[in-house]
C-alpha cells in the first residue's frame, strides 16, 4: 500500500493511470512561458480562384510585416494568461469526473489463502484450460509480462528449432564471458590435487584441471517452460529446457 493507494489495484492494466491519479490532491499549471524568435508567415489557398488566392496571400504578408514584432511581443503573454488558465480549466474538468480518477481496489477470492498462479500468470482462456477461474481477479499485469516473455524468450525460431532465448540472453552473456558465443570458460583452476611423497622412494605428483570450457551452450530449445502453470495446481509452476539439440551438441 502507498498512502491509500492499494498496490493491487494497479495490477489491471485498465486501472493503473486511474489509480495513480487518484492519488493527486490538486494538478494545476503555474508558469507557461514561450519566446518566439519569429513566425513563418502563412501561405494561403483553396480559393475558387488563383487570383483571390494571391490577393488575400497578398494581404496576410503585409500584415505579419507590420505586426510581426507586436505579435512576438504578445506571445508570452497569451501563453501565461490565456493558454494557462485554459489548461487548467481542462485539467481541474478532467479531475472533476469520477471516471477518470476512480481506483476500484481488486477483490481476488484467494480460496485458501493462496494466490492461484494460474489466474495471475495465465490469460483468461489459458486460465480456464488450465482450471482456473479465469476471471483475472489478480489484474492483468502479471499474465501480459508473462505472454511478453514468453514471446520474446520461451518461443523458438522455426528455421533453427531454438529458442529465442539464445540469440536474446545466452549469446551475448556468453561473448561478455568468453569472447566466444555460445561457450562458457572457465579460466581459473577447476580441480587441484597435490600428493607429496613422504618417505624415499615416493614420488610427488599433482593432478590440475583448468581453462575449462563448454561449448554450445546457446542451444536452449523446446521444451522450454519458464513459470508455467501447471494444469489442475494452482500453486505450482514449471520450470524446464532441453539444450544440446537440433545438431548442436554439448561439448566440454
Amino acid at each position: 500500500q502507498i498512502s491509500n493507494l492499494k498496490l493491487g489495484s494497479l495490477f489491471d492494466q485498465d486501472q493503473i493511470m486511474k489509480c495513480l491519479l487518484s492519488t493527486i490532491w490538486k494538478m494545476e499549471i503555474t508558469q507557461l512561458i514561450a519566446n518566439a524568435e519569429s513566425i513563418i508567415k502563412p501561405t494561403i489557398d483553396g480559393f475558387i480562384d488563383s487570383g483571390l488566392d494571391d490577393v488575400v496571400n497578398t494581404g496576410a504578408q503585409v500584415a505579419m510585416t507590420a505586426y510581426n514584432d507586436s505579435i512576438l511581443r504578445a506571445l508570452p503573454g497569451i501563453f501565461q494568461s490565456k493558454l494557462r488558465v485554459s489548461l487548467n480549466k481542462m485539467i481541474e474538468n478532467y479531475f472533476n469526473d469520477p471516471g477518470n480518477v476512480s481506483c476500484p481496489a481488486l477483490q481476488p477470492s484467494l480460496g485458501d489463502g493462496f494466490i492461484d498462479l494460474r489466474d495471475l500468470l495465465l490469460n483468461p482462456a489459458d486460465a480456464i484450460s488450465a482450471g482456473g477461474s479465469g476471471l483475472s481477479p489478480y489484474g492483468d499485469i502479471f499474465s501480459k509480462v508473462k505472454s511478453i516473455i514468453d514471446d520474446m524468450l520461451v518461443e523458438y525460431d522455426p528455421a533453427t528449432g531454438l529458442s529465442k532465448i539464445n540469440e536474446a540472453v545466452i549469446t551475448p552473456i556468453t561473448v561478455l564471458q568468453s569472447g566466444i558465443p555460445g561457450t562458457y570458460l572457465h579460466s581459473e583452476d577447476l580441480f587441484t590435487l597435490q600428493l607429496n611423497g613422504t618417505t624415499s622412494g615416493m614420488i610427488n605428483a599433482g593432478v590440475r584441471i583448468h581453462n575449462a570450457r563448454v561449448k554450445n551452450v546457446d542451444s536452449l530449445s523446446q521444451p522450454l517452460e519458464l513459470l508455467q502453470p501447471k494444469d489442475s495446481e494452482p500453486f505450482i509452476v514449471d520450470n524446464g529446457f532441453a539444450i544440446g539439440t537440433h545438431g548442436k551438441s554439448l561439448i566440454a
